[in-house]
This record gives structure tokens, sequence and C-alpha cells, in this order.
């Protein structure tokens, strides 16, 4: 039962692999995550059902799990970031901080990861370069095969998006 399992995995690999990594990168970038980390993710994720490889639509299976996977590293790095800045604003801060404006910003950042997590996957991964890995529009045009002016708008959209919701949300009673 492990040999089919392998040569179906692999047959599977073989089939897939390569369509799956372009889509990845075409969606999310060139990484980090690696699109072919993503990729091989997907396929762990699918050995992982056991014996049960026998599914109608292998590809769509995997396809899924790989967007899943990216979304989800995406969303890590939001949340990475986004704290590792607030401990950086909190270290620099000479003034006490008490704890009504720890929760506030606390609860922003949480408003905003969820704003971000709606955004379109390319809004998302150029947002994210740009904002949180500090990359230029030229080299996030790079990494997702797209324009430099292709990358700004991605970005300008984003943050009008995030700003226009985030408002939205403040009003809120």
């Amino acid at each position: 039962m492990g040999g089919k399992q392998g040569k179906s995995l692999e047959a599977l690999y073989r089939d897939h692999g390569a369509s799956l990594v372009s889509y990845i990168r075409y969606s999310f970038g060139a990484g980090p995550p690696e699109p072919e980390d993503i990729v091989h993710e997907a396929f762990a994720r699918l050995a992982n059902r056991g014996g049960n490889l026998q599914l109608v639509e292998p590809r769509a299976f995997l396809k899924r799990a790989a967007r899943n996977i990216a979304i989800d590293a995406h969303r890590s790095a939001v949340r990475g970031g986004a704290v590792m800045k607030s401990v950086a604003v909190l270290k620099e801060s000479d003034r006490e901080i008490d704890a009504l404006d720890v929760l506030s910003s606390r609860d922003e950042l949480e408003r905003l990861a969820v704003i971000i997590d709606t955004l379109k996957p390319k809004q998302r991964v150029a947002l994210l370069l740009h904002r949180l890995d500090g990359l230029s529009f030229a080299e996030i045009g790079r990494r997702m095969g797209i324009s430099p002016s292709g990358a700004r708008l991605l970005v300008k959209e984003a943050v009008a998006i995030c700003a226009r919701r985030m408002k939205r949300q403040g009003d809120r009673p």
C-alpha cells in the first residue's frame, strides 16, 4: 500500500507541482514563504489524509490547500509584524503606558489584521511586502510579476480600503 501511495503522490507532483508553484507565485509573490515550500506543504497535507488519496479532483484539493497555506502564512506575517512594531513602539516610549492604551492598540491591530485578511490576495501581498518588508514598488513588481506602477496601485488600493474600513469601524458606538 505504501508503494502505491508514494507513486500516486509522485505522479500527482509530476502532473501538478510546477503549475501549483506558478499559481502561488503569481497570486502571492515569490515569498516568503517560498512558493515551492507552500506547494510541498500542500502535498504533505494530501499525504496526511492517509490512504485516502483517491480524490475526484486532486489538483483542486492541492490548489485550495496551497492557497490556504499561503493566506495563513501572510496572516501570520501581518500579526507578527504588527506585534513586533508594537513592541518597538513600547520600548521607545518614555512615558508609562496604561492598560487602556495597550488594550485599545491591541484591538486596533486585531481589527486591522481582520481587514487585511479580507483584501484580495494580490492587494494583501503587495501591502505586506511594502509596509512590513519595506520593499520598493519595483521589487514588489518583480516578485509578483507586475509593473512597478501596478504594484504601487495595489498598495494604494489596499491602504485606501484599510483606512476606509478602520474609520467606518471606529465610528461605531
